[in-house]
């Protein structure tokens, strides 16, 4: 770590590519049933072999999975295609030298991407989120008026050609359009094959895209900083804050943001954007409150405490609606030990929080499992109740991260869907829920044979390199589907035949007993921290 907060760990750039093909491929909001690791082990044990085609990537569409933002809409990740994913992470490890070289030339951002030392992903910001208190408090320090400015839909409305703007200057990648030759043609070309040639936006969801948003700003931070003087401010992925001695300087210095990120397509986000002569605050107050709530070891006491936090929580969910209280509150809980007489409370109450609030069905399966780990007996009758519920809430609208989630936790536990359940899953078409479906099917945990679903349509071979080709690849691999017209429609592609070969599989049947996935905690915490500052 160096002085200024930042974490800083080296891997060859091999080793890297390991880790952005095994860690940092996959959105980390999926169920953990998901998983490149075979991926990575297949392809980088053949590097020298590969098909000729592996490493002639054509335009591929990107599956997608929806996950719920707070203000009610959805945020859309992407599960790119493995051959697209594996040459662009190719291109990233190769050239780490002189991507870091340039992501060095900003002095402002604080989430520059690195080599996870954790190994949880592949690459993560340098200042982790929960230290940009320190950050904060070092710049209001020198300024009474602070300006917070936030980017507008920055992943989304990225311009794939600022990417050699950025690297190289608008004047040389302007000069040399198509130019193969300078590094960010080469992203920005491979950005745009792996979501149908595209322009604008970049994916959400791979750690690729950290580095490739990194490097758009990196540009934006450098021209900032010969533009702006007198402030001790920094930026953390696209929310930037500056600090200054009068309001005038401010307003300067928000003028001046607004021009550069206007020559590089981007602008700031009105809502999110003011100058603040306030206080320094380092907690929100429901934070604060659910972190400082404390159980009493009594297990009698312990029962109308729990009850009193719940209460706590969903008064602050009320009166916040924008944060992600319940999420933070039921995540709180988890380490906590809770004594068998209380198990009971404990599982109708996270049940309850849920069922209000049907993103945290995550949590909520974490947390049975977390505690069925530690031996107490899940209630196996109220799970089955709430999870079939957080299905026939989300299937039919299409909320990949819930339906999957609740799919995930009956599979894990080992109890069926209901008839109104396997009815909504059945509509939907997404190749995460499909593939959970379709275990939970061969498991005899749906009371249907899921006839009608528009599933098997998407076996061709034109469609591994569509939306569907998680599901047109993972269903003929595990002979769940079977193929269009009747011939094996995966065997004639050669890059997935070699990967069928090589026995890759993106989705891994869930067997009991299922240990609880240690990302959620993380996920969680991240969340609500974001918010508190």
């Amino acid at each position: 770590m160096t002085g200024s907060g930042q974490l800083v760990y080296v891997l060859p750039p091999m080793a890297l590519l390991d880790e952005l093909l095994a860690q940092g491929y996959l959105p980390k909001e999926l169920p953990p049933a998901f998983s490149t690791k075979s991926f990575e082990a297949a392809v980088t044990a053949n590097l020298s072999s590969l098909p000729a085609t592996f490493r002639a990537p054509k335009w591929v569409r990107p599956a997608s999975y929806t996950i719920s933002k707070v203000s009610g809409l959805r945020r859309r990740l992407s599960i790119l295609n493995p051959v697209h994913f594996f040459n662009l992470a190719e291109l990233i490890a190769s050239q780490w030298t002189p991507i870091q070289t340039h992501l060095a030339t900003s002095s402002l951002s604080r989430s520059k991407p690195i080599p996870d030392p954790s190994g949880v992903r592949a690459l993560v910001t340098a200042t982790p989120i929960q230290e940009l208190i320190s950050n904060r408090a070092e710049n209001r320090a020198h300024g009474k008026y602070t300006l917070i400015a936030d980017i507008s839909e920055f992943y989304p409305s990225i311009y794939t050609h600022t990417i050699p703007w950025a690297i190289h200057g608008k004047s040389v990648a302007k000069a040399n359009i198509g130019n193969t030759a300078l590094l960010g043609n080469r992203i920005d070309r491979l950005t745009r094959i792996g979501q149908e040639g595209q322009t604008v936006g970049i994916p959400i969801g791979p750690d690729s895209s950290l580095m490739i948003a990194e490097t758009v700003l990196a540009a934006v931070d450098s021209t900032i900083a010969t533009k702006i003087s007198g402030h001790g401010g920094f930026r953390w992925m696209d929310e930037f804050e500056m600090s200054f001695a009068d309001f005038s300087s401010a307003e300067t210095a928000l003028a001046e943001l607004q021009h550069v990120l206007a020559d590089f397509e981007l602008r700031l986000n009105p809502r999110k954007t003011r100058i603040d002569d306030s206080p320094f605050g380092f907690e929100t107050e429901w934070v604060r409150e659910i972190r400082s709530f404390q159980f009493s070891v009594s297990p009698t006491k312990y029962g109308n405490e729990l009850c009193r936090y719940f209460d706590l929580v969903f008064s602050h969910a009320k009166a916040f609606p924008q944060e992600h209280v319940v999420r933070y509150a039921i995540s709180r809980l988890r380490p906590t030990k809770i004594d068998p007489s209380n198990w009971a409370l404990y599982q109708q109450l996270i049940s309850h929080a849920t069922i209000h609030e049907l993103p945290v069905v995550d949590q909520y399966i974490t947390n049975l499992l977390v505690g069925e780990q530690r031996g107490l007996g899940v209630d196996n009758a109220l799970a089955e109740e709430t999870l079939n519920y957080v299905i026939e809430q989300t299937a039919l609208l299409e909320h990949h991260h819930e339906a999957s989630w609740a799919l995930w936790g009956l599979l894990s536990l080992g109890v069926p869907l209901t008839q109104k359940a396997a009815d909504r899953v059945e509509k939907s078409d997404n190749p995460v829920v499909t593939l959970l479906a379709l275990d939970a099917l061969n498991q005899g945990l749906v009371p249907t044979t899921l006839a009608s679903a528009p599933w098997s349509s998407h076996m061709t071979t034109p469609e591994l390199y569509g939306e569907q080709w998680l599901l047109a690849y993972e269903a003929n691999r595990k002979g769940w589907l079977p193929s269009v017209g009747g011939t094996d429609h995966v065997n004639p592609e050669l890059n997935f035949a070699f990967l069928k070969q090589a026995g890759v599989e993106f989705y891994t049947p869930v067997t009991r007993p299922v240990s609880p996935p240690t990302s959620i905690v993380g996920i969680a915490f991240s969340l609500a921290h974001s918010r508190s500052v």
